[in-house]
């Protein structure tokens, strides 16, 4: 009857143990899940800001590809309007009906006037 009721002791005592490892298992399987979790949140968070670096990277890169054609055009429409106005001058020069010390602007003044 007395090793019945040793092997009974003995026998909660291992329920007892095992039952305090599982627990302490669950909550180390809990704190690593917790820590993925986070390491995964953290993950997400970093990929959405270098996705929104990217495409302002890219956006900035637009604009100034846009950039560098207008101010391409512009310096087109300059080196265009100087030729113009040089061939003027040059023709009211050489025009006897024109004064030689007539201002740049004057002449300006005549074609808009």
């Amino acid at each position: 009857e007395r090793l019945k009721y040793e092997t009974g002791a003995q026998e909660k005592e291992r329920y007892q143990t095992l039952v305090q490892r599982m627990t302490e298992y669950e909550a180390r399987m809990d704190k690593y899940r917790t820590q993925m979790q986070r390491a995964t949140n953290e993950a997400r968070i970093e990929a959405n800001a270098k996705d929104k670096l990217k495409n302002k990277v890219e956006a900035l890169e637009e604009e100034k590809a846009n950039n560098l054609e207008q101010t391409r055009k512009l310096e087109h429409q300059i080196h265009e309007l100087s030729l113009r106005l040089t061939h003027r001058i040059d023709h009211r020069i050489d025009d006897p009906n024109t004064c030689s010390t007539q201002s740049i602007s004057d002449m300006e003044d005549e074609k808009s006037g």
